[in-house]
């Protein structure tokens, strides 16, 4: 089997470039990405809103996945499993992901925390609460999974409250969110993510030296 792979989710929030147009020209061509364009509206409405309610643009929150696409080979993993006679039992996608260390980030680590917009959380209807956003028009995914996405628990956030010095030389305090995405969490006192005891690893977190750090 070949494999093409490419970082989707570099600056995973805010992009320049949107999701699909991440990809390789190769992996465009494979069935789940031509399969997942369908919902590109929706999925492009999701970044955009992140990015609006983030305070920084750089990779955090353990957040930034590298992803892997079978292509060709004698298995045709670029087929959809739907036309493959038989169909298939074992890794019908071909399609694998492992967390982004920084090597794959220009060096910059993704393990603190993502700042979020706390007043912008609460017209979610509660403090910190991502998701579902009533800005985020989801309208082009049909509407029972639309269901299953709202209902979608991939984050975890805590307020804080954080001293913002001025040039003029005034203090003030600003209250924001930290969040980690699934299966991480934000450590109340570094503010550093880790992961959450009992849920299985993300693919690839071993390879995150800070992580592996923390667990020791």
């Amino acid at each position: 089997m070949n494999v093409v792979s490419g970082v989707v989710g570099d600056h995973v929030y805010g992009l320049i470039v949107s999701y699909l147009n991440q990809l390789t020209p190769t992996c465009k061509q494979h069935w789940f990405y031509v399969f997942v364009k369908r919902y590109e509206p929706a999925l492009d409405n999701f970044y955009n809103y992140m990015g609006s309610i983030l305070k920084s643009k750089k990779a955090c929150g353990m957040c930034s996945y590298k992803q892997s696409c079978g292509f060709g080979g004698p298995k045709k993993c670029h087929a959809s499993p739907f036309t493959v006679k038989g169909g298939r039992s074992v890794m019908p996608f071909f399609v694998s992901e492992r967390v982004c260390a920084a090597d794959d980030l220009d060096g910059h680590s993704q393990v603190a925390a993502c700042e979020v917009d706390y007043e912008r959380t609460l017209k979610n209807g509660a403090e910190c609460k991502l998701w579902p956003a009533p800005d985020v028009d989801l309208s082009s995914i049909e509407p029972p999974f639309r269901e299953q996405v709202n209902r979608l628990q991939w984050y975890s956030c805590l307020p804080k409250t954080k001293r913002v010095k001025h040039r003029d030389g005034r203090i003030t305090r600003e209250k924001v969110c930290r969040c980690c995405c699934f299966p991480f969490k934000p450590n109340p006192k570094t503010w550093k993510c880790e992961h959450i005891a009992g849920q299985p690893p993300a693919p690839g977190q071993e390879f995150i030296p800070e992580l592996a750090e923390a667990e020791q």
